[in-house]
């Protein structure tokens, strides 16, 4: 049994009450928060998919598509996104280790060439650097 249920939040989070007994009314930023907290924790941690709606058409689309969809997901195995393969990664013939680790960080999104050479400094491989950068106090400031 791989689906055996889902939530559908429909309506504006603007016109969401979180009744609490015996305690004052929370702030809206307090209420769109902790309603946005608990989807994540029904998606992550108790893997219950989360769907947001608008309106009720939108929700009724959601149960029509997932009345037609559902035969052909039964079918199909659920994908594995999280098993890594744990292949150690060995430098191309004749390169540098540390411009390939340079290479590698320069694959993040706004790591320049210059930076990342600076921050390989040190590092022969990738597990070191990961591991200096989880023993630092605030990694952001590298």
């Amino acid at each position: 049994n791989r689906l055996n249920s889902l939530v559908i939040v429909e309506g504006n989070l603007s016109q969401l009450q979180v009744p609490r007994p015996n305690m004052q009314r929370l702030p809206y930023e307090a209420q769109r928060r902790l309603a946005l907290a608990t989807m994540v924790r029904l998606c992550l941690r108790d893997q219950i998919p989360v769907f947001r709606t608008q309106d009720l058409a939108g929700t009724a689309e959601i149960v029509c598509t997932l009345v037609q969809e559902y035969p052909k997901l039964m079918q199909m195995r659920p994908l594995q996104y999280s098993t890594r393969k744990e292949i150690p990664f060995r430098p191309r013939r004749g390169e540098d280790p540390k411009e390939a680790l340079a290479s590698q960080l320069r694959c993040v999104r706004g790591v320049s060439q210059e930076t990342a050479k600076r921050l390989v400094k040190g590092h022969n491989h990738m597990q070191s650097f990961i591991t200096a950068m989880m023993a630092a106090e605030d990694p952001v400031q590298w």
